[in-house]
């Protein structure tokens, strides 16, 4: 019989009774924040909604102006637990993060993968990859998908782990299949979390997906979790909320980055709703945090994790 370690002071503190007490009390309002790194980018997507406007002519603050901004932010009673960093790209200006995150006890970059990931200790970096090679250059530019490769042989070599993003919409979805069977060669990817394009309410929609084509989409998703596993990310119960019937206890006055976050531009200032902002269409939401989120505070998932601390 293989013994198993018992969980210390410690992890029954900070991670067991933690996650049991979130099946009885909400999570506080400053839950989680996002952080507009830069607002310059070194590639030009096709849905990004971030240069939906001329961002590039957007001034923003520098490190001591945000890190001053940070610590006074961190210090007084409303302090965030997580941050997102996101731009633009982030990584364009790794000294901000580098010198924030410590400020954050749980810290996430969302980069488009072409510019080496730096060693930071207790950082999750989420590569975005919008389908297999040819689909993925169409929408970010000729030779992007090689270099997400080398940066993900580069970051297996040095020890660091990543997770995957790949926001579906009507170019890719025919690809899911295949993306997953590259992916899950690479001993460093975690995972691939899948969402939807949202888009915006003034912008392009041809590549929105219906909810009807989302719900057939989710089918397939379940499938391919119970064939793959945990490649494919989220919790249980994700899928399933993000169908057409229960999205709403999800998105809109439910959505949890709304109630429990807040998301600042380059400047400092909120962006309301979330990270992607005012022109947002939130009624066609497909972000998946607002699902995944709902669907992880579920007793059931968080006594799961729960056991899994204790038996580590």
């Amino acid at each position: 019989m293989t013994a198993t370690r018992k969980a210390g002071k410690g992890v029954w503190r900070s991670r067991v009774l933690g996650r049991v007490a979130l099946t009885v009390w909400p999570l506080p309002k400053n839950t989680f924040c996002s952080i507009d790194v830069t607002n310059r980018c070194n590639l030009r997507c096709k849905h990004c909604y971030f240069f939906a406007s001329d961002q590039d002519q957007i001034s923003e603050l520098s490190v001591q102006e945000w890190l001053a901004r940070i610590e006074r932010m961190q210090t007084c009673r409303g302090a965030f637990f997580s941050c997102t960093w996101v731009g633009g790209e982030p990584l364009l200006r790794p000294e901000l993060i580098d010198r924030g995150r410590r400020f954050f006890k749980s810290n996430r970059v969302v980069t488009n993968g072409t510019i080496q990931l730096p060693d930071w200790e207790n950082v999750e970096f989420h590569i975005s990859v919008d389908g297999t090679e040819a689909l993925h250059d169409a929408i970010r530019g000729q030779g992007c998908y090689a270099k997400i490769k080398r940066t993900i042989d580069d970051a297996r070599e040095r020890g660091i782990a990543v997770v995957l993003a790949c926001c579906l919409n009507r170019s890719n979805v025919t690809c899911i299949e295949a993306l997953i069977d590259e992916w899950k060669q690479y001993p460093n990817v975690r995972h691939i979390l899948f969402d939807f394009f949202t888009p915006m309410r003034d912008g392009d929609r041809s590549l929105w997906l219906t909810f009807e084509e989302r719900d057939r989409i989710l089918d397939r998703l379940c499938r391919l979790k119970e064939q793959h596993g945990d490649i494919i990310g989220a919790p249980p119960g994700t899928f399933d909320l993000m169908r057409a019937p229960n999205r709403h206890k999800a998105v809109g006055r439910n959505c949890v980055f709304v109630r429990h976050g807040t998301a600042f531009d380059a400047l400092g200032n909120v962006k309301k709703p979330c990270v992607i902002g005012a022109a947002a269409d939130c009624d066609k939401c497909g972000c998946i945090v607002p699902f995944s989120v709902k669907a992880w505070k579920r007793p059931a998932n968080l006594l799961r994790e729960a056991w899994n601390e204790i038996v580590r």
